[in-house]
């Protein structure tokens, strides 16, 4: 184990680390991208040419994909707002918040939303989503952003009428693009 985090820490910039301690175990958000190249060298897809959507909302209760997600983002200049919730109660929570008209809360363009959550999961989410109807006027696309390759969990999701794709995590530069192209090609 000591050899891991010396050799780990050779590929890291102390002044540029982000640690974050989860159930003891330090985690190193430099470290999970060396682990997944995708993410680290993930390349600026040429998007100058195509409008920002408005808000993104991302449903996640891990933080550092929350984080990974948002810079993807930013560094894509696929968005002009990232609003992140680490569970499905305070999502709907915020979209509630969301329809009202006094309120600051924008309504999103496009959500992702993770499975597998404490308290009430992703599925949890899209039975009480479809439940309120001043969300199905909306052209909002869902989209189901999880680390869960299985079969059943992607056939169970497209039983569900709001949700318009399902990408196996990590979110990359490309699969940007690729929503970007399906959903957002008119978007002004």
């Amino acid at each position: 184990m000591w050899k891991f985090k010396k050799k780990l820490s050779s590929f890291i910039d102390l002044p540029d680390r982000l640690s974050y301690f989860r159930n003891s175990k330090l985690l190193i958000y430099h470290s999970y991208c060396a682990w997944f190249p995708a993410i680290a060298h993930t390349s600026i897809l040429n998007l100058s040419n195509m409008s920002r959507i408005h808000t993104v909302l991302l449903i996640d209760d891990d933080e550092i994909n929350n984080l990974i997600c948002t810079k993807i983002i930013k560094k894509n200049d696929f968005a002009e707002n990232i609003v992140t919730c680490l569970g499905a109660k305070q999502a709907l929570n915020y979209l509630q918040e969301a329809l009202l008209d006094e309120s600051d809360k924008v309504l999103p363009d496009l959500i992702f939303l993770d499975i597998n959550m404490p308290a009430m999961n992703g599925w949890d989410f899209l039975n009480q989503y479809e439940k309120i109807d001043a969300l199905k006027d909306r052209d909002t696309v869902l989209i189901m952003l999880s680390s869960s390759m299985y079969v059943d969990d992607i056939n169970r999701a497209k039983m569900y009428s709001s949700v318009a794709d399902y990408i196996t995590k990590p979110l990359t530069a490309a699969h940007l693009q690729q929503i970007r192209e399906k959903f957002f090609a008119n978007h002004e």
